[in-house]
């Protein structure tokens, strides 16, 4: 058996590939074998930290990394032979972090093996997340109660017992029921408990929407008129990083109090809710989406996410950020430098995480242009990126409003007080509504919507409906009752409605 974190657990991912005769199983920590571009370069920027560092560590990977600043021939063929699923022939057990920089790695090679390795070992792969950070860098490690400015004793260990016993199973054929263990088990944190389930992300999630408005607040309603903020920021002076998934041995690692070092500053805004006054239950991959407007033909776009404790304190959870000339994509076809002057839409993807916002908390998001030395400082004269050159400070202008894309994507638990919000709100309009069996009923949308899902009050989905994106009709189905329909435009930015379907008299 072999067991070992980050670069070990990347080695043990190759030994088994090799499928030596006597590997019986492994178990590979905050690491998966995948060498992928956004890895490097999420949302196009260079992630700088992490490179120097992985310098400082001996790889001496940055000559390599700084010469495919785009996504090309060299990154897929890295990428092909680096995910190799249907190659792992024995039973594994992936352990990771929320705060780990390679959470998404792990999750989308967990879920390929469970799908992709031989038949006889699909059923044995376990995947055991936890409140940790990488570790190498301060006191915080996998496994240890302390991680950043918080604590989670009740998860401290928990690894290691895990470990042991799957190996106690696998190696010395204990019987101690590892096979009715939780296919995956992973901690929820701020509620602070740990879950077992069959997959991951898990059942029974659904998509809830939080809207910035001028005011700063983050509400469960798009604003009703169109309205605009801006700030302004200077690349000699970035945003600074506190805390998060680094690697760096300068920098924090874990959750951090973002307040005042982040949010004391004035290049940036921060949108909060007000205190919830029931749980929000989070699960899964986070996403913000916006409109917005520069007046140079390129910068970023830094998110963080964060928990507003009720003493004040703005705890982060979760990061990322968007190169504004790859908003369309990654490849150097894709590259686009940006109109200033004229709106753009960008999709920023923060990663996944398993956290429940506590009543009497608020959520918060902070936009900046940037987030240093953790993601590399566009110089934002739309110029060559990562060479020593004039920087121009920038305006974004965030729109926002019913018929522009700005807003928070959470992935919410069903069954909770949000998600009756969230069958409840207005965002789609429907006419007429209620409605006849068989009817046809149009709506008033301000994107081009792609899709549509029907699911019934019980959360069934609904087949026989008949959608036309381009008249934006929609041809209701034969049975009577409350219905909510979801509309999704290309973007992956969901609206939903309630409509009714009455007795025909």
């Amino acid at each position: 058996g072999t067991w070992g974190p980050s670069a070990l657990g990347k080695i043990q991912y190759q030994t088994a590939k090799e499928n030596p005769p006597h590997l019986v199983c492994a178990v590979p920590l905050v690491a998966g074998p995948q060498t992928n571009y956004q890895e490097y370069y999420p949302g196009g920027v260079l992630r700088t930290e992490y490179v120097n560092t992985l310098d400082l560590l001996g790889f001496g990977t940055s000559p390599v990394i700084l010469a495919n600043q785009v996504f090309n021939l060299l990154w897929q063929i890295t990428q092909n032979a680096t995910f190799y699923p249907a190659s792992i022939q024995i039973p594994m057990l992936m352990i990771g972090g929320w705060y780990d920089h390679n959470t998404e790695l792990m999750t989308a090679f967990f879920e390929a093996i469970r799908t992709q390795s031989p038949v006889n070992v699909r059923t044995q792969h376990r995947l055991l997340m936890g409140p940790w950070a990488h570790g190498g860098n301060g006191t915080a490690y996998v496994g240890s109660a302390q991680q950043g400015e918080l604590s989670y004793p009740n998860a401290a260990g928990w690894n290691d017992s895990l470990a042991l016993a799957f190996f106690d199973h696998h190696l010395r054929s204990v019987n101690n029921n590892w096979n009715s263990t939780s296919v995956v088990t992973y901690y929820q944190m701020a509620e602070n408990n740990w879950y077992g389930d069959t997959q991951w992300p898990t059942g029974n999630i659904n998509s809830l929407a939080l809207y910035p408005h001028a005011n700063g607040q983050l509400e469960f309603n798009p604003p009703t008129n169109n309205i605009a903020v801006s700030f302004s920021s200077d690349p000699k002076d970035p945003s600074p990083t506190i805390g998060g998934p680094t690697l760096a041995p300068g920098l924090m690692q874990g959750p951090y109090n973002q307040d005042p070092a982040v949010e004391g500053r004035s290049d940036l805004i921060k949108f909060t809710t007000s205190p919830l006054t029931q749980e929000i239950k989070v699960k899964g991959a986070i996403k913000f989406f916006s409109t917005l407007m520069i007046n140079r033909t390129d910068a970023d776009l830094a998110i963080r996410l964060t928990d507003v404790y009720p003493d004040g304190r703005s705890m982060l959870i979760k990061d990322g950020i968007i190169r504004a000339r790859f908003r369309n994509g990654f490849s150097a076809s894709d590259t686009l430098s940006v109109v200033p002057g004229q709106n753009f839409d960008v999709r920023i993807d923060l990663g996944e995480t398993a956290y429940t916002f506590l009543p009497g908390h608020c959520i918060r998001i902070d936009v900046s242009a940037a987030n240093y030395s953790r993601f590399d400082v566009n110089l934002n004269n739309g110029g060559a990126m990562y060479i020593a050159g004039d920087s121009l400070n920038v305006t974004h202008t965030l729109r926002m409003g019913p018929l522009v894309n700005t807003l928070l994507d959470l992935p919410v638990e069903s069954g909770t007080m949000i998600q009756e919000n969230l069958f409840n709100r207005n965002d789609l309009k429907f006419y007429p509504n209620p409605v006849f069996p068989n009817s046809t009923l149009f709506f008033a949308s301000g994107f081009a919507a792609t899709n549509l899902e029907v699911v019934d009050i019980s959360g069934k989905k609904q087949s026989g409906w008949k959608f036309d994106a381009e008249k934006k009709s929609i041809q209701c189905g034969d049975k009577t009752g409350v219905y909510i329909l979801r509309i999704t435009n290309k973007l992956g930015i969901s609206a939903t409605g309630k409509l009714v379907i009455m007795p025909q008299e």
